[in-house]
């Protein structure tokens, strides 16, 4: 019965086409059935309901509670009370219909009864506070509609920029007029900034990421770099780091920010990618020192991989033996290319990282001492030029991969090769001037992207100033001799001839020379002198007071010469115009000319050792 009562207040509740009036009448009607299906001691008369003072069960004294009979005063609560039995005189409170205008909630209010006012009072607040509920669980679901709906449509943009709060690296936008001032600033989260400062969003983008600093200002090099790469790529946009607060601390402290930096420039990246669709593919880091490993924890924090990160000679302080998710390491682009010209001293003390850290990394002068570094030329340096470049002196070596870079953006036409090899003892020896299988590359902005399951080590031989451009060459030599005698730590000189230009008097040292022995070694120079015509080899005599050579003359007889270009790869025989010629100490320069037929060589089995010995030095 109390089914089907439910059922038709339901229905009638439900019903928008009664009146308001006959509606309420329903209700009451509804709720009147319902209670009594619920309590039927209500139906009695008022004579049965009253109840002498003791006796049987139906004469004890009703209470607040149905079923709990005469054990003290009825407790008080402020909720409403649940369904009881009635005391004498009381009649069932009938329900008045509260419209809401949608046939809503309802309260039951005693009207024309004897109920206390202490009760009515009681029921008035639990009607108010269940329809207070009913609205904050409306409240409560919108809410978490809200929530659900705006985490699938996407974090909102205000809340978005909200996340780059904690950004304090600046992004400065430099231009081809102006490449030393900072214009215009590239400010992640607001897409407007890009508009403001006129980024080409179909171009390459340079972000140049500058390292430790004690003056907490920019170096000479950085609008150096910045007009290089305008000139090599004009409609590029070159955007520079400004992390110069936290870079002028001390170095330890600066080393352990480059994580934050890393990550900034990631959110910048990032924010580029997903707000403007800009490919990272176009996205070149360039990173000196500290820089390089900050743009390597920046690559490796990016949703998207970098097209390149270019090291400009890692710092190595902190990071020598660092793990690579908090330094330069070749996972952090598509191609990571490294140059280390600082590399001197023991690995833990060394300004410049001296484990490889990228795909490819080049040692150029063996990475450790760069020419005109020294205190001669930097005293010629500044009587040619002045003290504009002084700061250079302080930081050659170091700052010298910049400037290896920027010769490479400058001087397109003239690219620096650097060639494998497994040391740079074997380097200096000449045993690794070989372009097969990509054993040798484009230093520079033009390298070509060669990815081996190993870091792949290249060296090369620059000059002391821009172009720093050289030309290779391998010298190997026999030296016969009727006696058997060693001699350590020997000075020579040797010429070039060829068709366009000459080379004369280059000075080499060989760490040892024995008879009937043959060697190689490592020359350069710094014209290109076109096909090899002619050489002369002379064998220097030591210090004035230096006796021994004065008792004990001796002299080496050389029948040929073998020279191979590592530019242009040529081979070429030169032989003495006599059959054989003297090299004594102190003597005059013996000349060899080039061959009429170059011989082959008859030993193939030779010939394939020696094959496989300088494959081997190649290797990395």
């Amino acid at each position: 019965m109390g089914t089907s009562a439910g059922k038709r207040e339901a229905s009638i509740r439900g019903s928008g086409s009664q009146d308001r009036e006959h509606r309420g009448k329903a209700l009451q009607r509804a709720a009147r059935q319902r209670a009594e299906a619920e309590h039927p001691d209500h139906r009695r008369t008022a004579g049965e309901r009253a109840a002498p003072a003791g006796g049987a069960r139906g004469s004890q004294p009703c209470r607040g509670r149905a079923g709990r009979e005469g054990r003290g005063a009825p407790r008080e609560r402020p909720d409403p009370p649940p369904p009881r039995r009635l005391c004498p005189g009381q009649r069932w409170p009938r329900p008045v219909a509260r419209a809401n205008g949608r046939g809503g909630s309802f309260a039951y209010l005693h009207i024309g009864g004897d109920l206390r006012g202490q009760e009515r009072e009681a029921a008035a607040a639990a009607a108010a506070r269940t329809e207070r509920g009913r609205g904050m669980g409306k409240t409560a679901l919108l809410v978490v509609l809200c929530l659900c709906v705006r985490g699938a449509a996407g974090s909102d943009p205000a809340e978005a920029e909200m996340n780059f709060e904690g950004i304090e690296s600046k992004f400065s936008l430099r231009t081809p007029a102006e490449p030393d001032e900072d214009v215009c600033y590239l400010v992640p989260g607001q897409m407007d900034s890009l508009a403001q400062c006129n980024f080409n969003h179909t171009s390459k983008t340079f972000v140049v990421i500058h390292g430790w600093t004690v003056t907490g200002m920019y170096e000479s090099w950085v609008p150096k770099l910045v007009d290089a790469l305008y000139k090599r790529e004009p409609d590029s946009n070159v955007i520079v780091v400004d992390w110069l607060v936290r870079a002028q601390q001390h170095y330890p402290v600066s080393a352990a920010y480059t994580k934050l930096v890393g990550k900034d420039v990631a959110m910048f990246i990032d924010w580029m990618e997903e707000k403007f669709n800009y490919p990272l593919n176009n996205v070149h880091l360039l990173g000196y020192s500290l820089g390089a490993h900050a743009a390597g924890i920046a690559g490796s924090l990016t949703k998207k991989k970098v097209n390149r990160i270019t090291g400009l000679d890692p710092a190595g302080p902190t990071f020598e033996y660092a793990d690579a998710p908090i330094r330069l390491s070749p996972d952090d682009a598509d191609f990571v290319d490294v140059l280390h010209t600082y590399t001197r001293g023991s690995p833990d003390r060394s300004i410049g990282i001296q484990k490889p850290v990228g795909h490819i990394d080049i040692y150029p002068n063996g990475g450790g001492f760069q020419p005109g570094c020294n205190l001669g030329e930097a005293l010629r340096l500044i009587a040619e030029k002045g003290f504009s470049d002084v700061d250079q002196l302080v930081k050659c070596s170091h700052e010298r991969s910049i400037h290896l870079f920027i010769d490479s953006l400058l001087y397109e036409e003239k690219p620096s090769m650097a060639y494998r090899c497994n040391t740079k003892e074997a380097f200096e020896k000449g045993l690794c001037l070989s372009c097969r299988k990509n054993r040798c590359n484009n230093l520079g902005y033009k390298v070509n992207r060669v990815r081996t399951k190993r870091n792949t080590k290249m060296y090369l031989k620059t000059r002391a100033q821009m172009p720093y451009k050289v030309f290779h060459y391998q010298v190997k030599i026999h030296f016969f001799g009727k006696t058997s005698v060693t001699k350590v730590d020997q000075p020579f000189l040797i010429s070039l001839y060829g068709t366009l230009d000459e080379s004369e008097n280059i000075a080499f040292t060989l760490p040892e020379v024995s008879s009937n022995k043959t060697f190689s070694f490592l020359i350069y120079t710094e014209v290109d002198i076109g096909d090899l015509l002619m050489l002369k080899l002379q064998w220097e005599k030591d210090t004035f007071f230096s006796w021994s050579d004065w008792w004990t003359p001796f002299a080496f007889t050389i029948q040929r010469v073998r020279v191979k270009s590592g530019e242009t790869q040529k081979k070429v025989v030169f032989c003495s115009r006599d059959g054989s010629s003297r090299l004594g100490k102190g003597e005059e320069a013996a000349i060899f000319v080039k061959c009429l037929e170059q011989p082959v060589s008859r030993k193939r089995g030779g010939a394939k050792k020696a094959s496989k010995e300088n494959s081997a030095h190649e290797s990395a």
